[in-house]
């Protein structure tokens, strides 16, 4: 009852602070405030009726998934003032329409009650990958966040803009992850032992032929159809191209990929380890927050780390304890950017594995006169090799075509294989860009395949 009194009381205080901003605004702001307004009342009229109001199981059950589904509303309503007002409308607008279709999507789904979560989640997490994305649209000239915010870096050299939009796109970013979190309230696991058995689907006749020929479509379109012309085109180019610039592109590449995918390993088994040794709601805590940076998009990182590294450089110039920037444009910068975007990657099989490793484990080594530092080196470290090759091996492939964080954060002069590609394609050089392309490919593969090769034994 005094929740229900609380959303009450909220839904007249949104509606006069809402009055009073359409008394001095102009048409676009009345109509940005009305529409805020309106998001936040309605999210908090269907709370108070569901917690004060209702009382049959059927009613409450369609009030709760009201009350659910008007969240998303309300979040849309929010960014709809920010987006008519301040922001200009070739950036505005799209974000505004994005919003919109993805708050109705999730308020479908919540108060549908839909329960296929796993696919909510899968397309919540094209979505991010998308909305992540930098190579393609800045090649195809195709507009976005991540583009704006190189450009108002690198073109307009505003920092300070790049930062605004680098926090428009978070926000849209933690509420994309929210929801995805929101999904995986509904799903139920059961855990199966040796002897539950799982029956095999077999497919015969058509649905054995149709299942087949789906899997090749998506393997030629995805792979051999484009590593063949890639093929094609870098046979046209490589007697003339192929120099000892591109030793200097693969060891670029080789090394940021080591380190970074050696650092996040170390970081992730560190987090994982200690949470293990003391669970509690901070270590959790800190491992939930450490791991958010994957959702967050490579132009946006690297703006958040150098504007701290930025700050720091000219305070100690002005100190007199160096002439010159020490940090910027250095090779610690882009390690860090590196180890908050891909450190979820290398936690998450590392956080996997150590929940094998049991406590009647710590007990049967301690019995044995095992334990401390040699309990790590001769019984956890064994046990989760597993986990930390795959953590490395993940982060390397990952680093290796990474190009957002290292075009914008990346030493005078250290170019990678990913930012040649990128230089060729902008220019329009396709056959060009083949070259670095293949050597990305196969550099790329072979982790992959050692990982596949020890996962075999």
């Amino acid at each position: 009852r005094w929740r229900g009194a609380r959303r009450r009381t909220a839904v007249g205080v949104s509606a006069l602070v809402a009055l009073a901003v359409l008394a001095a605004g102009s048409t676009r702001a009345m109509i940005g405030v009305s529409i805020y307004g309106l998001g936040l009342c309605s999210m908090f009229t269907a709370s108070a009726t569901y917690h004060r109001w209702v009382h049959t199981l059927r009613a409450r059950d369609l009030w709760r998934r009201t009350d659910h589904a008007m969240i998303y509303a309300a979040i849309a309503g929010s960014f709809t003032p920010i987006c008519l007002l301040s922001l200009p409308d070739r950036w505005g607008l799209p974000l505004l329409a994005v919003m919109w279709i993805g708050g109705t999507a999730g308020a479908a789904f919540k108060f549908a009650g839909w329960r296929h979560a796993r696919i909510v989640g899968g397309v919540m997490l094209a979505l991010m990958e998308t909305l992540a994305d930098f190579g393609t649209v800045a090649v195809f000239n195709y507009d976005t966040f991540t583009t704006a915010i190189y450009k108002a870096w690198f073109s307009l050299f505003s920092l300070q803009a790049a930062s605004q939009l680098a926090s428009l796109l978070i926000v849209f970013v933690l509420v994309v992850l929210l929801a995805e979190q929101q999904t995986r309230t509904r799903i139920h696991y059961t855990q199966t032992g040796k002897h539950s058995v799982q029956a095999r689907i077999l497919l015969t006749g058509v649905q054995a032929w149709l299942a087949t020929g789906f899997c090749l479509v998506v393997l030629a379109l995805g792979f051999i159809i484009p590593i063949t012309q890639l093929l094609l085109w870098a046979s046209e180019v490589v007697e003339q191209d192929l120099d000892v610039r591109y030793l200097d592109f693969f060891w670029h590449s080789l090394a940021l990929a080591a380190l970074a995918a050696l650092l996040s390993g170390a970081v992730a088994l560190l987090l994982s380890y200690s949470a293990r040794q003391h669970p509690g709601l901070l270590l959790r805590m800190t491992a939930r927050i450490a791991t958010i940076g994957y959702a967050l998009p490579g132009a946006v990182l690297a703006v958040g780390v150098f504007i701290p590294v930025a700050w720091l450089d000219n305070r100690f110039v002005a100190a007199g304890w160096v002439q010159s920037p020490l940090l910027q444009g250095s090779l610690m910068v882009m390690l860090l950017a590196y180890l908050v975007r891909f450190l979820a990657v290398a936690h998450s099989p590392i956080e996997s594995q150590m929940h094998r490793i049991t406590r009647s484990v710590d007990e049967a080594a301690r019995s044995l006169g095992v334990s401390g530092v040699s309990l790590i080196a001769r019984v956890h470290l064994p046990m989760l090799r597993g986990g930390l090759l795959t953590a490395v091996a993940l982060v390397f492939v990952d680093v290796m075509k990474e190009m957002p964080i290292t075009l914008m954060t990346r030493p005078f002069g250290w170019d990678t294989l990913a930012v040649r590609v990128f230089e060729m394609t902008s220019g329009g050089e396709w056959n060009r860009a083949a070259l670095p392309a293949v050597a990305l490919v196969l550099a790329g593969l072979a982790p992959v395949i050692v990982l596949i090769r020890y996962r075999s034994k």
